[in-house]
């Protein structure tokens, strides 16, 4: 994954793993006693995605029942519809956004500009909440280990972790369609993924974020 540099120091991360116990061992084999993280993973989907997110929650929770696993949707469910049945911890509607004109600024776009334009909102509004770490995923991912390990992936200079479409030069004239030009058309990094450690840089990132899909999530290139 590619990461954005913190500036500030924290514990190794390998004493700040998700488990449950609060007592940790250090590299010096000396048990040291830390909060246990607060680990959240969101998505975000229109009602046709449904059952595809509802594997995703039940995958996350049969791995680790812990993390919290919010539902951002960006349509409105039928009537009578029982949210109450559903496995996710919260579940969030566009309406919520704070827009003002929350209806123009919904019809602006369309349903997969508009799923993708809550996302920086939603990960600033965790961040707030105080999770030590969130993480994105599409609706359409099946989790076959435990999330919190991917917290690993961030060493402590780190705070961001993203996945490039792409690490290498393209080597075949189909590559280089299919897969270079596309990512320079269409960003270079896989949102289906994304985590952050909530720190200041973290935080920075996702009001950024948050800012420029608020006003500019709109596919016209």
């Amino acid at each position: 994954p590619t990461v954005f540099p913190r500036h500030r120091a924290e514990v190794p991360l390998n004493w700040q793993r998700q488990c449950s116990s609060e007592h940790l061992a250090g590299p010096d084999g000396q048990t040291r006693s830390l909060p246990i993280m607060k680990i959240a993973i969101y998505t975000s989907f229109a009602v046709n995605y449904l059952a595809k997110a509802r594997v995703l929650v039940q995958s996350v929770k049969a791995l680790n029942p812990s993390i919290d696993v919010i539902g951002l949707v960006s349509d409105r469910f039928p009537p009578g519809f029982d949210l109450s049945k559903e496995q996710f911890d919260q579940i969030w509607m566009v309406e919520d956004f704070p827009a003002n004109p929350i209806k123009g600024w919904i019809f602006r776009h369309n349903i997969m500009e508009l799923s993708t334009a809550v996302k920086g909102w939603a990960l600033e509004r965790l961040l707030d909440a105080g999770y030590d770490y969130v993480m994105y995923l599409d609706p359409d991912c099946w989790v076959l280990e435990d999330p919190a390990k991917l917290t690993e992936l961030l060493s402590p200079e780190f705070c961001v972790g993203v996945v490039p479409h792409t690490t290498r030069e393209a080597n075949s004239d189909e590559e280089i369609r299919l897969v270079e030009t596309s990512s320079l058309r269409h960003g270079i990094y896989n949102l289906g993924f994304l985590i952050v450690r909530n720190d200041a840089n973290g935080q920075h990132l996702a009001r950024w974020w948050a800012a420029r899909l608020e006003k500019y999530c709109v596919d016209d290139f």
